[in-house]
């Protein structure tokens, strides 16, 4: 992955204001939508940002200058503002004299509680001026799910303050600034995001993000990709417009060696904004090692590619997470006192999974009900404690793909679990 960038981009940036001709196809344009402009004027619905000439510009670029695509692009946008109420959004947002930094969007004190999200359009800044949008998505915390009318709203505010900040920087700046945006798959699993959060992503905040907005987009960066996140890149790509798939570069662990990233932004703010990430930084694909520590609500997975009729076997241990090498306590105060009046519980549920292989020329791209990404049960999910002492075991792989063991604990809302030690063979 660390070899793939986004090929062909150089047509895609030009980041300079409209041209003399491209004004002129901006005239064009507003000629044909004549009656629509007139009518969000009347509206006071006539933002800089959706109806100014740097919008327009981004609007006839997006669709290859042809003045008559663009019209209809551009009827399909308003109908989806209506839609989604995106109109009012910016009211209130701008009522409230709000920018685009992630602390100060709708619901932001609930939302971020769960989601690690950051951008601020003074702070977050490329060398080259571009807004800086980071996300983690490994770090959904299931408990979001509990909040989707405000993550809704949140996401409004997003896409909104996104296209306003931009806009407002263009103009000031003499030039089309853009977005690089930076999705952290570091502990992204099957199961992390949760399955509900992943159909949000493709029911509404995916839409919400794409249909929003146009040429505002200057690099997708999809970094610590492991085997689900490249296939979840797969399934979701042939969604993005032509132009905007061009520009997006999924990357590997070794993403800081990546020239065009890391000149656009600089090591240092991306080790401090990977630091944020409460994931463990384990891509799944180390085969064996010794008191792993699975939080409450997580779970431990590992994968290995395997073709079809090879056998996986597994050898593993819980222990007694209670206290750590050092004898400090590793629970909090809620997991201590737990213990205390019931002793201390180790269970975990484990389980072996398949997600196999795209046939030949999908790529995985097939839909979020393709195979790539499809779950086949090989071992149920079944209660393992540490009094079993070293549990064994192994599955025949009936089609290549990839094997998924899993130690849940997320049936815990407070106590940790502990791996002793594992170990996975193939053959």
């Amino acid at each position: 992955l660390s070899g793939m960038a986004a090929q062909g981009a150089a047509d895609l940036d030009d980041d300079s204001l409209a041209s003399t001709a491209e004004l002129g196809l901006v005239q064009q344009l507003r000629d044909e939508l004549a009656n629509e402009l007139k009518n969000l004027a009347v509206a006071e619905c006539d933002f800089p940002h959706t109806t100014g000439d740097i919008f327009l510009t981004r609007v006839l670029r997006g669709n290859g200058k042809d003045v008559g695509q663009s019209a209809a692009w551009y009827r399909n946008f308003l109908e989806f503002r209506r839609a989604n109420g995106l109109d009012e959004m910016f009211k209130t947002c701008r009522s409230k004299g709000l920018k685009w930094t992630a602390n100060s969007m709708p619901e932001a004190d609930t939302v971020r509680q769960y989601y690690n999200v950051h951008f601020d359009e003074e702070r977050l800044r490329t060398a080259g001026g571009h807004l800086i949008w980071y996300d983690s998505v490994g770090d959904v915390d299931p408990r979001l799910l509990d909040h989707m009318d405000k993550l809704s709203s949140f996401i409004k505010g997003i896409a909104e303050m996104r296209s306003e900040a931009a806009d407002r920087l263009s103009a000031k700046e003499g030039r089309l600034v853009k977005i690089v945006r930076i999705v952290d798959c570091d502990g992204v699993s099957p199961w992390s995001p949760p399955p509900e959060f992943r159909q949000y992503f493709r029911k509404v905040m995916f839409p919400l993000l794409i249909g929003s907005s146009i040429e505002i987009s200057h690099r997708l960066f999809v970094i610590n990709c492991a085997w689900f996140s490249v296939r979840m890149f797969n399934v979701f790509a042939p969604l993005m417009p032509e132009r905007a798939r061009r520009r997006s570069v999924p990357l590997d662990q070794a993403f800081l060696e990546h020239a065009e990233l890391t000149t656009l932004v600089s090591g240092k703010v991306l080790t401090e904004l990977t630091a944020t990430r409460q994931t463990d930084g384990d891509d799944g694909a180390t085969l064996s090692g010794a008191m792993r520590m699975i939080s409450a609500g997580k779970s431990m997975d590992k994968s290995v590619q395997a073709a079809a009729g090879q056998n996986v076997a597994w050898s593993f241990a819980l222990g007694t997470p209670g206290k750590g090498a050092d004898g400090s306590p590793t629970r909090g105060l809620a997991g201590r006192a737990l213990d205390a009046v019931g002793g201390e519980v180790t269970d975990v549920m484990f389980s072996v999974s398949l997600w196999p292989d795209p046939p030949d020329g999908d790529g995985g791209g097939g839909g979020a009900d393709a195979s790539a990404t499809t779950e086949h049960v090989l071992c149920p999910p079944k209660q393992v404690v540490a009094d079993q002492g070293t549990i064994t075991g192994s599955v025949e792989v009936p089609t290549s793909g990839a094997v998924v063991l899993r130690w849940s604990n997320s049936h815990s809302w407070v106590r940790a679990k502990l791996v002793a030690t594992y170990e996975i063979t193939i053959s």
